[in-house]
Parts: structure tokens; C-alpha cells; sequence
């Protein structure tokens, strides 16, 4: 029963694609980011995050000045904010340089670059 609640192990099913070694500035940290279905996980060295699709109410993509052109901010639903500890993180916030090229395999398409 708590495999099943944790959408853990196989119950989870296997993930649409993977990212690794995201830089995260809210919550600080490098991540590993597995996509599923109807939800993203993201988890490091010390915490493991699931945040469901329906709980980003909004997604801006913010150039900035170099090295990290790029940042992406998601903001979740106020009721359901990210908690890590006593900290409560209403945005995400990755950070990821322009020029990047990553090959991603899928499981819905072959391959995406």
C-alpha cells in the first residue's frame, strides 16, 4: 500500500524521458528529472519531488546575462507549494545555458535533439 501512494518501483510505470544533472537555483541543487504521464519528478542527494502537471499554473522562459542565459520558472498552485523542510518554495527555478544540445531518448518518440 505505501509502494502504491509513493508511486514508487514498478508501480510507477517508466518514465516518458529523463534529464540529468539539472541545475535547480529554487530549490538549490542538482537534480535528476524523470517525466511520467501526469507528473515530473525531480530528485537529488538529499530530497525527491513529485510535482504534478495540473499543479503548475504558470511557465515563463527568462533570458539572463551569460554564463545562464537561460532561465526557466515554473509557478505552482498556492495550495500545493514545494516543501523541504521548514522551507515552502512556491516557484522552481532552473537554470540552463541557450547553446546546450542534449539527445533525449523517449519512450513516445525514437529520439528528440
Amino acid at each position: 500500500m505505501i509502494v502504491d501512494k509513493a508511486k514508487i518501483g514498478e508501480l510507477a510505470g517508466e518514465s516518458i524521458a529523463t534529464f540529468e544533472d539539472i541545475n535547480l537555483a529554487v530549490p538549490r541543487g542538482k537534480y535528476t528529472v524523470d517525466f511520467y504521464e501526469n507528473y515530473f519528478r525531480f530528485h537529488g542527494l538529499t530530497f525527491n519531488h513529485m510535482i504534478e502537471y495540473k499543479n503548475i499554473t504558470r511557465g515563463f522562459i527568462l533570458p539572463l546575462p551569460s554564463p545562464q542565459p537561460i532561465s526557466i520558472v515554473l509557478q505552482l498552485h498556492k495550495h500545493k507549494p514545494l516543501v523541504q523542510g521548514q522551507t515552502v518554495y512556491n516557484y522552481i527555478i532552473i537554470h540552463t545555458k541557450k547553446e546546450t544540445i542534449n539527445t533525449i531518448k523517449t519512450r513516445l518518440i525514437p529520439e528528440i535533439v
